[in-house]
């Protein structure tokens, strides 16, 4: 025997929906009960229960389905037909005994009211007397129409806070990786408190899920929120030994990426590294560390040209002191400066540094006699040209004094020139064919001539 009710119909919005109640016996269940717990008796007991989309509950606290007053069940069933299967639902209830012995509670679902699928069990074995029991969200097959409640001993209780609710899940993922699904959850149903995954993430800190605190009318994608690791070195820079003078730095670094830092710069000095040598990628070990660089101070030429050709060379470490220099000394020639200013130390750079020169002027002093001359003056170092003989009556000339150079040398040149006395013929006539030669020197007396005679 079987007895069939429909209840009265509840308009949620737009929403209607009936859901009946069936009294039902003698089912044939899939799975082996671990008590004899159905007979074919029949129980006659009204109900009702609405599946909509969103939740809510019919009855509450001591009021139910099956209410006052307490009724006994003795291995009954009761089986509640929906009136439209749910498409992902899940349905719950609160039972309320006062049976000192206990009873165990059994739930099963089924699309067709003939073959039954269990989904819920709780066993309660109580010495008191007594238990409240709540059977969570139980997710329905979406098929599913039919939901059986069976109940072992004696029953005297009340079932209440029946509700069939749309359900949704909370899926989380991480590096496109599903992690865990959670749920069922109804809408609006309390989110502070459910259990979600940690992940881990090479080089990145996990900040958490962007949950709210109640569920909503849909499905919750939920993507993991990382942070990047970022590790902080410091960088040392500064030398008091050799002489740099840069300030030290502190500078972060992302988790994974190439540690690339760039080398520092410091005038007369070449970088020569990182102590200890930086890793190729940045990592926790480099976090508080400190990395000192090494420097080499720099070699730099000093030269000083005193001539055109003449120099000293030295190498010389940048920013030693330098000797001042001491004017130079150039046969022929008066030291004006030098072509720049000396600085107190070497410069990071060659330094070059030359004298500047005046070439001195000298006297060319010819006498051709004690009472004439011809001056001509020259740079040192300047060709002297051929000088042209000078002439005096009666006289041969004999050259200088002293030989000419070919070049004007660091002093004046004062010569005389010198003279031969000329000899020229001095031819005496006695007559016209007959004649002799005397040579006679310029100047020279006459007076020891012979007068000829001519006889007749």
């Amino acid at each position: 025997m079987s007895m069939l009710k429909d209840f009265t119909r509840i308009v949620v919005g737009c929403l209607m929906l009936v859901v009946t109640l069936t009294v039902n016996a003698a089912i044939p269940l899939p799975f082996t009960m671990t008590e004899s717990i159905f007979n074919s008796s029949d129980v006659e007991k009204e109900g009702e229960v609405t599946y909509q989309e969103d939740y809510f509950r019919l009855g509450g606290g001591a009021s139910g389905i099956f209410s006052s007053p307490a009724w006994n069940w003795d291995d009954k069933s009761v089986v509640i037909r929906l009136s439209d299967a749910p498409d992902r639902a899940v349905f719950s209830s609160s039972c309320t005994s006062s049976d000192p012995t206990g009873s165990d509670f059994y739930m099963a679902e089924s699309a067709d009211g003939t073959t039954w699928n269990k989904i819920w069990e709780n066993k309660f074995s109580l010495t008191g007397g007594g238990w409240n029991n709540s059977t969570g969200n139980v997710e329905l097959n979406k098929n599913t129409r039919y939901i059986k409640f069976l109940y072992s001993y004696n029953f005297a209780g009340r079932i209440h806070n029946l509700s069939v609710s749309k359900c949704y899940y909370i899926y989380f993922y991480s590096e496109g990786k599903l992690l865990q699904k959670s749920g069922p959850y109804r809408y609006g149903e309390n989110l502070s408190t459910i259990t979600t995954p940690d992940p881990t993430k090479e080089c990145y800190n996990f900040l958490g899920w962007s949950l709210p605190s109640t569920m909503p009318q849909e499905d919750l994608t939920l993507t993991a929120q990382f942070e990047k690791i970022r590790y902080t070195s410091t960088f040392k820079v500064s030398d008091e030994n050799s002489g740099v003078a840069l300030p030290d730095y502190d500078q972060s670094f992302y988790c994974g990426d190439a540690m690339s830092v760039d080398d520092p710069v410091s005038t007369g000095y070449t970088f020569d590294g990182w102590s200890p040598a930086l890793p190729s990628m940045v990592s926790s070990e480099i976090d508080g560390k400190t990395f000192v660089a090494n420097w080499t101070r720099n070699l730099y030429k000093y030269i000083v040209f005193t001539t055109d050709v003449d120099s000293i060379i030295q190498n010389l470490y940048y920013a030693v002191s330098l000797e001042p220099l001491a004017n130079p000394v150039r046969r022929g020639y008066t030291f004006l400066r030098w072509n720049k200013e000396q600085p107190a130390t070497m410069p990071a750079e060659d330094l070059i540094i030359k004298a500047l020169w005046q070439q001195n002027d000298y006297r060319l002093v010819l006498y051709s006699s004690d009472e004439d001359s011809t001056v001509t003056t020259f740079h040192f170092g300047d060709a002297i040209p051929q000088i042209t003989e000078p002439e005096k009556t009666g006289y041969e000339f004999g050259g200088w004094s002293e030989t000419l150079p070919a070049l004007m040398p660091d002093s004046d040149i004062v010569v005389k020139a010198l003279w031969n006395r000329a000899s020229y013929r001095l031819v005496v006539y006695k007559t016209e064919t007959d004649s002799s030669v005397v040579m006679k020197e310029y100047g020279e007396s006459l007076s020891d001539l012979q007068i000829p005679e001519r006889t007749g």
